[in-house]
């Protein structure tokens, strides 16, 4: 078993680098490693996607509280919340 760990190491050791000095992130499969941070977890996680939920005019305290909800998690600017929002209205709502 050591003899076959010390192969790997010396196999993964041998091989040619992608990354430069400086790179942000190095692809490898789905995971995107960050060389640059020694003393952190070596991946950067993919942030968590949200969907703004269709709101048809029923309930618009919970969807409303919700939107505010979606516009804060992804920093959207005031002037483009309306235009979003008009997206995602159907029936009633859109009249």
């Amino acid at each position: 078993m050591a003899k076959q760990l010390a192969f790997i190491a010396t196999s993964l050791g041998s091989l040619p680098s992608s990354s430069q000095p400086g790179d942000a992130a190095v692809s490898r499969g789905k995971a995107k490693m960050r060389p640059d941070l020694e003393d952190a977890f070596p991946f950067a996680p993919q942030p968590a996607q949200i969907e703004l939920p269709i709101f048809t005019g029923e309930d618009p305290e919970e969807w409303l509280a919700f939107a505010q909800d979606f516009f804060e998690f992804y920093q959207t600017e005031d002037h483009h919340r309306v235009t979003m929002a008009s997206f995602r209205m159907e029936g009633k709502a859109k009249r």
